[in-house]
């Protein structure tokens, strides 16, 4: 699939999109259900699909994206010219193979909730003159700014949710 194309995102418009981040997942993780059957679809979100991972998994994974290019973004405010994990640019460099037992979805839910609500108000604090501040990627070396950063938290949870999405309804025309 393409992806979404965000070179005109403005931040203000970022924040926004991260602020309506776990309403967008709640419909996927907790849509509206008959009373009897709620922990049918705790199964649903939490069973793999299609591309190998569940559709609780793709919010987890934004979670925890976001959490590193919050990191990343703070970083380039700070400082001048700082090294940058290559994760931050490699959305497969993010993914954490977990074998436990899946999370909740309103564990997950809520810690979406928390990491999007930071990223978004370090956005909103963020002066507008310093959006091209650079960072350096560690592993190519390649110059990144504060915005290409943000752009690449929005395009990945915006990915993510839509992965999410194809997964739960692939499930429910198996399990139909």
């Amino acid at each position: 699939m393409t992806r979404l194309d965000l070179s005109r995102m403005a931040p203000s418009d970022g924040s926004v999109a991260l602020r309506s981040l776990t309403r967008r997942f709640a419909s996927v993780l907790r849509p509206p259900i008959a009373e009897d059957r709620p922990a049918a679809h705790d199964d649903l979100v939490q069973r793999i699909g299609p591309d190998g991972h569940s559709a609780v998994d793709h919010a987890l994974h934004v979670v925890r994206s976001l959490t590193l290019i919050d990191r990343a973004i703070e970083q380039v405010m700070i400082s001048d010219d700082p090294i940058l994990h290559p994760a931050v640019t490699d959305d497969h460099a993010r993914w954490v193979e977990d074998h436990g037992p899946p999370p909740e979805p309103d564990d997950v839910l809520a810690d979406l909730a928390a990491a999007s609500e930071r990223l978004a108000a370090r956005v909103d604090r963020v002066p507008a003159t310093e959006w091209w501040r650079p960072g350096r990627v560690a592993r190519d070396g390649g110059t990144v700014s504060a915005h290409d950063l943000l752009r690449e938290a929005v395009g990945t949870a915006v990915t993510h949710l839509r992965d999410a999405e194809r997964t739960v309804a692939a499930l429910r025309g198996r399990s139909a």
